[in-house]
């Protein structure tokens, strides 16, 4: 059995066939660009034919690969008796990675990157080089943008942070990049043996037509977002989920939670089932306080509702950017679970998955003894 075969993730074409051998409905909900295909699965199989869809949603940051490979897990052996909807990669050519989706549009579906300066070269042969200053190089080629650091770039240590840092930061960069995608390399620290050039690269970034630098887990409040970010909006509010799984990687080494629960008055007991049950198992939790040093927030923008389970400051209201935050306009509530990346990443598979389940868990009680 070829790696692969037994690894269905580390190609978003393979990780969909595997889906689809699964004998899950299968949901169109877009396409990005190359053609690619951005699809949903659904469990229809219930006991509760009343009750609206859980959804579980993962891989909007190409390089948090926990979540995908939990999605899939969890699809594989659901275990759990309500309708499951399943999107199981948020950014399928950023899961790709810019090897794969460079060589899918330059004819070389199999491209190997040898390194920065490889990938320079690659870039200038057949694109636009639109920047390229101090081991930092940008171009364009086809219909999107990539991004290749050299080794001893200060933008290693968190590729898709830096990026995003530093792109507002040069407007010529922004007006060259507006309306496109840009893929970034994975960060070195996180890639476990596998090329940053590789499938769960860095965090596909978009510039959107105003100028506005951001992540697929940003412009849910947009007018024009990019589909990928209008696919999951126009799917959530078609299904309504109460309850939803956004499947995500976060700073540090332990596990942690961001939820909407205080904004609609319900779940408090599900996210407890989650973090005891993570705890139980062995994994250690991120408080608040030794999160917020990472995070470039004010004072009281987030708050914590249990040890590990955070949430914005229901007395600052925001408005609904993150596919969390938007879960409240349409009634949801949304667990976006957070395992620390410097961890090894079969570790923080198992955390995850041992969180949703946790959560699952609950909700069939809840279900059961009749509330919602």
């Amino acid at each position: 059995m070829s790696f692969h075969e037994q690894h269905p993730y580390t190609r978003y074409d393979r990780l969909i066939e595997a889906y689809e051998r699964l004998g899950l409905r299968k949901v169109e909900l877009a396409t990005t660009h190359l053609d690619t295909p951005i699809v949903a699965f659904s469990k229809d199989e219930t006991e509760f034919p009343e009750r609206p869809p859980v959804l579980i949603a993962a891989g909007a940051h190409a390089e948090e690969a926990a979540g995908v490979i939990a999605a899939w897990r969890i699809a594989e052996r659901p275990g759990f008796p309500g309708r499951m909807l399943f999107v199981p990669c948020r950014d399928p050519l950023g899961w790709d990675g810019i090897e794969r989706t460079l060589g899918r549009i330059i004819g070389e579906p199999e491209l190997k990157i040898a390194g920065h300066e490889h990938a320079v070269g690659l870039f200038r042969e057949h694109g636009d080089v639109v920047w390229d200053r101090n081991g930092m190089a940008i171009a364009i080629v086809g219909p999107l943008a990539f991004l290749s650091f050299a080794p001893d770039h200060p933008g290693n240590r968190d590729t898709g942070e830096y990026i995003q840092a530093y792109i507002p930061e040069q407007p010529e960069l922004v007006d060259v990049l507006k309306g496109r995608t840009l893929l970034v390399p994975g960060s070195p620290a996180h890639a476990e043996g596998r090329s940053v050039y590789g499938w769960g690269g860095g965090p596909s970034v978009y510039v959107d037509e105003t100028g506005r630098v951001g992540n697929f887990n940003r412009f849910f409040a947009a007018e024009k977002p990019p589909v990928e970010v209008a696919a999951l909006r126009s799917f959530a509010l078609e299904q309504r989920p109460d309850w939803i799984f956004d499947l995500h990687e976060n700073f540090g080494d332990r596990f942690g939670m961001y939820t909407n629960s205080a904004f609609l008055s319900r779940g408090d007991d599900v996210y407890r089932a989650m973090i005891d049950t993570v705890i139980a198992k062995g994994f250690p939790i991120m408080p608040l306080a030794e999160l917020m040093p990472y995070l470039n927030l004010p004072e009281q923008a987030i708050i914590e509702l249990y040890p590990g389970v955070y949430s914005a400051n229901p007395k600052r209201r925001l408005p609904p950017d993150a596919f969390g935050v938007y879960a409240s306009s349409i009634g949801a509530v949304c667990f976006t679970t957070e395992m620390g990346m410097e961890r090894p990443l079969a570790y923080r598979v198992d955390a995850t998955e041992i969180a949703v389940r946790a959560g699952l868990k609950r909700i069939e009680e809840r279900w059961r003894a009749g509330e919602r």
